[in-house]
């Protein structure tokens, strides 16, 4: 065996004594309340408080395949914001465009020379890195 894989084995035994272990699940819950208490009580607080009333998923990106229609992505961005996702972004590789809803029926299209604007979720990158 290598040093690598002796390594390696070492670590796997390790975990596997460890979740074997009666104690574990009182350890991972005693760890888990620690942290909570600790985050609900320093700087970080708002911040705790605010994850537990996010809504998930908050986007969905769709890659266009060769086995896709173009029309196929778009009812399924109609329907995931049925359930909730904020914005959904539909990539056509081929053409270096990126089709951006806001909602069901309101997208903005952005080329690979652009940069690419999601007011919903407040976010801006230039897409030249994305379809080098």
């Amino acid at each position: 065996m290598t040093k690598d894989e002796v390594l390696d084995n070492f670590f796997l035994k390790s975990i596997k004594r460890f979740i074997d272990n009666s104690t574990t699940g009182g350890i991972v819950l005693f760890s888990s309340a620690a942290v909570a208490i600790v985050l609900a009580n320093s700087p970080l607080s708002e911040w705790y408080f605010n994850l537990w009333h996010v809504k998930f998923p908050l986007c969905v990106i769709e890659i266009l395949s060769p086995t896709q229609s173009l029309n196929e992505l778009t009812t399924k961005a109609k329907g995931y914001f049925q359930h909730g996702v904020q914005s959904c972004w539909i990539v056509l590789p081929t053409m270096s465009n990126i089709y951006v809803y806001s909602s069901p029926s309101e997208y903005d299209i952005f080329r690979a020379t652009e940069t690419l604007v999601d007011s919903k979720l407040n976010i801006s990158f230039p897409l030249v890195e994305v379809f080098k």
